[in-house]
């Protein structure tokens, strides 16, 4: 039976307890009365190394002798908690734990779980790989350089795909890159005309030519291409023309067979080959108008500040335009001698 002086002369002894208030005995001023104060309790024995060395040992030794049946109870937890949380897959419908609704055992539904994945997590997985590629640079570099390669489909695929999605954006992209470099470009061109070893412009048609010198197109192609763009210039005049023949106000023909593309001013008379000192007519009506100038031609004149050069048909020019034979009827018209 204990001496009721000596409790006495401990609660006396006892300091309060730093977590409930109630007296305490032992060393660390925590009692083991309630949850928290053990919680502490145990946290400041830890806190001691010589302590927690010997806690570990203590615990090491405990584990290992009931190791089999510590095994068998954490099992048994874990198979009850998993039973409770198992939910049938979206996919497939197998059980499972997956927080996004699918479970990852068929190829479908890895797929399904990593469209998920990457849409719950986007931000995230953003910043990681843009900390990534900073990180990794060159090799990132070098990884796109061997993707733009190995993958002309796909290069092109998403080059429409760009340019059905916002054309107008595409187009001035590249006004500004080739403003920007537009020395650089033009050079790459010469250097690749330069090469001996071109394919042809159409050998993804099946040509097997090579390329003409200064040219991307093989010879056949080449006088074939001359062709097209000669027929297509004669459509785009007669259009302008509203199918009518500007010299004898005759309709041209459907075909445009037997017509001739005329210089509004002649390039006798110093008129520029561009489309605006173009005109479609008829074989004969070119053959007529020769290298004559007509109001039209006068009008031309004016407006493009062209200085005329006199030739052999000034004076069926002056004729035509009612000129007198001294000079031209506006003082505006300059005429090189």
């Amino acid at each position: 039976m204990s001496d009721p002086r000596a409790t006495v002369r401990l609660m006396a002894a006892a300091t309060p307890c730093n977590v409930c208030g109630d007296p305490c005995l032992n060393g660390f001023a925590v009692c083991q009365r309630t949850r928290e104060c053990r919680r502490v309790y145990a946290q400041r024995r830890r806190a001691v190394p010589a302590v927690a060395a010997a806690q570990r040992d203590s615990n090491r030794r405990s584990y290992a002798a009931n190791r089999s049946s510590n095994l068998a109870r954490q099992a048994e937890r874990r198979a009850a908690r998993r039973i409770d949380r198992r939910k049938p897959c979206e996919v497939c419908g197998r059980l499972s734990l997956s927080l996004l609704g699918v479970c990852q055992e068929t190829p479908r539904c890895r797929t399904e779980y990593n469209r998920r994945f990457r849409a719950a997590n986007r931000e995230s997985l953003r910043e990681y790989k843009r900390a990534d590629r900073v990180a990794n640079l060159e090799r990132e570099r070098e990884r796109d350089r061997r993707r733009y390669v190995s993958n002309p489909a796909r290069r092109e695929y998403q080059r429409r795909v760009r340019q059905a999605e916002d054309p107008k954006a595409v187009a001035e992209r590249n006004r500004r890159y080739y403003e920007a470099n537009r020395e650089t470009l033009l050079e790459y061109a010469r250097a690749y005309l330069r090469r001996p070893d071109r394919p042809c412009r159409y050998a993804a048609g099946g040509c097997t030519e090579g390329a003409l010198p200064g040219s991307r197109s093989c010879r056949k192609h080449r006088v074939a291409d001359g062709r097209r763009h000669k027929l297509a210039r004669r459509a785009r005049l007669a259009a302008r023309q509203g199918l009518i023949c500007p010299w004898c106000d005759r309709a041209l023909p459907q075909d445009l067979a037997g017509t001739q593309v005329d210089h509004i001013i002649p390039v006798s008379r110093g008129g520029a080959d561009d489309a605006w000192n173009l005109q479609l007519l008829h074989g004969r009506c070119n053959r007529a108008k020769g290298a004559k100038l007509t109001p039209a031609a006068v009008a031309l004149t004016l407006a493009h500040g062209i200085e005329l050069a006199r030739g052999d048909s000034g004076l069926a020019g002056a004729q035509a335009l009612r000129i007198p034979p001294s000079g031209v009827s506006d003082p505006r018209i300059t005429v090189r001698p």
